[in-house]
């Protein structure tokens, strides 16, 4: 490789990096409001506003802030991380704690064939039981 070429190739991701930095600036302007009412510092970085590790309370919170369809995965450290997209942006309460009366439950699931043949799948799925806020959240065997 010519050296005129991994010049150019380290300045433009340095270009693309404070691209990046500029528009999350803009975004984190844009839900300032949000973000003081929350009272919790965002980490994430291009259009992601990320909120890591949230008490189950801080994530309803959030989830009010900011109204919509969010989604939501569950990962295997028995947390859930929610998201919503917006107009150039992605909100999450990454790795939130899930409801006090709920856990994670590992479940084998048998997908049909459709473009692969059918197999077996290991999910996760959230169980709760009534308003026992005493019991922890949890991943079961």
């Amino acid at each position: 490789m010519k050296k005129a070429n991994v010049l150019k190739i380290a300045l433009d991701q340095e270009k693309a990096t404070v691209k990046n930095c500029r528009k999350r600036i803009a975004l984190l302007r844009r839900f300032a409001p949000e973000i003081k009412a929350l009272g919790i510092v965002p980490s994430g970085c291009q259009s992601y506003i990320d909120f890591d590790n949230l008490k189950h309370e801080e994530v309803i919170k959030a989830l009010k802030l900011w109204p919509g369809q969010w989604s939501k995965e569950y990962t295997e450290s028995a947390r859930i991380t929610y998201s919503l997209s917006g107009d150039g942006y992605t909100v999450r309460c990454w790795n939130g704690e899930p409801p006090p009366n709920c856990k994670l439950v590992k479940e084998i699931v048998t997908v049909p064939s459709r473009y692969v043949p059918e197999h077996t799948e290991e999910r996760l799925k959230l169980v709760c039981n009534g308003d026992n806020h005493d019991q922890p959240a949890q991943i079961a065997a």
